[in-house]
């Protein structure tokens, strides 16, 4: 009897632990003293937790002797705090995509899309995967190879350019989003209940709401070979690009290797955002795109006459940075080659036509 009793008891000593180290995580991750705003999320993990634990057994007695499986809390913490904020999140995205006034039936339409359809704070996974993103004419392009990122970075992308972040589904914990101008589909849901309500509601709604379109994108493409002096004037047009309100691609397609890319690229970047700086021309980037054949960084302008538009200059950081070296070195070696291009050392002739010292047949001066 006491052999099967040991195992009970240290497996509810466990919990019992787990469930107190999961508890001090969340006040700190909330930042919440008050015990009555806790009371609803503590109740909720104590049926929660033993569940996942039990989870965390079963995969584990199932799976193979080398595979290994650690239990993350944090992330059951995250989304528990996330469903106690969120009626009150509910709440501000109905008092901001509802016109005043609005009829109860719109008002339940809109809820009911947005149980459907989580927006920004109403995400409860911890980490999302973009994979479309609404374009300057309004149509949803592919976003191409992006690596998972968490809802705060998503939602900072998307609000830079006057979007915001939608879920479309959830799959192993990762929710697949979309960044967009959601306010013109919900109206369009709503608009029979606005105008059954009256004119007036339904003239407030059919306001567009003032945005700056943005126009053609425009690349710009060079060599990782290239000097001081081509940074500095090309710098200084792509940020002329942008204060046009033209996205700009920067990117490098000839290189020797992925390490002399991306420090060629990050000393572009950098001039750019001293200009940018002198001239006050606000703009963010958008992703950092890398493959076997280049290697891009995407720039969009900020339309500062949205409501959710960036007011500060963003650019990559390290961790972008590392990422992207990373996945060309990856995409890199499984080509098999070291960049797009070799350099010789053998010289070549060359005709510097007519001047006043001699010269050999490779142009070089001779004394």
């Amino acid at each position: 009897m006491r052999f099967f009793c040991f195992p009970f008891r240290c497996q509810q000593r466990s919990h019992e632990s787990m469930f107190r180290l999961a508890s001090c995580r969340l006040v700190a991750a909330m930042g919440v003293t008050s015990p009555s705003r806790l009371n609803p999320v503590i109740r909720r993990m104590r049926y929660v937790l033993p569940q996942q634990l039990a989870a965390v057994r079963f995969n584990s007695s199932t799976a193979n002797s080398d595979d290994e499986f650690s239990f993350d809390s944090t992330e059951l913490i995250q989304r528990e705090a996330a469903l106690t904020n969120l009626s009150s999140n509910t709440e501000k995205l109905l008092q901001q995509f509802l016109p005043p006034n609005a009829p109860e039936s719109a008002r339940s339409k809109v809820a009911k899309y947005l149980r459907d359809h989580p927006i920004d704070q109403l995400i409860v996974c911890p980490t999302v995967q973009v994979t479309h993103i609404e374009d300057e004419a309004g149509e949803e392009k592919k976003a191409g190879n992006l690596s998972p990122m968490s809802v705060k970075e998503a939602m900072e992308a998307a609000h830079a350019r006057g979007f915001v972040v939608v879920q479309m589904g959830e799959a192993n914990g990762k929710a697949f989003v979309r960044l967009r101008n959601e306010k013109k589909r919900i109206l369009a849901i709503i608009a029979e209940d606005l105008a059954a309500a009256g004119s007036s509601v339904s003239d407030q709604a059919a306001e567009p709401e003032e945005q700056l379109r943005l126009k053609k994108s425009v690349d710009h493409i060079f060599r990782d070979v290239v000097d001081a002096h081509f940074i500095s004037w090309k710098s200084k047009k792509i940020v002329e690009d942008l204060k046009k309100m033209h996205p700009v691609k920067v990117g490098i397609q000839q290189f020797q290797s992925a390490e002399s890319a991306i420090a060629k690229l990050r000393e572009m970047c950098v001039a750019m955002k001293g200009h940018a700086e002198t001239g006050n021309v606000i703009h963010h980037f958008t992703s950092v795109n890398a493959s076997d054949r280049e290697i891009a960084v995407l720039f969009s302008p900020s339309a500062q006459g949205r409501e959710n538009s960036a007011k500060s200059i963003k650019h990559p950081g390290e961790k972008e940075w590392n990422n992207a070296l990373s996945r060309l070195q990856g995409q890199l070696r499984k080509s098999g080659r070291a960049g797009t291009y070799t350099k010789h050392d053998v010289l070549k002739a060359r005709n510097l036509g007519a001047v006043t010292y001699r010269v050999d047949r490779f142009g070089r001066r001779m004394m």
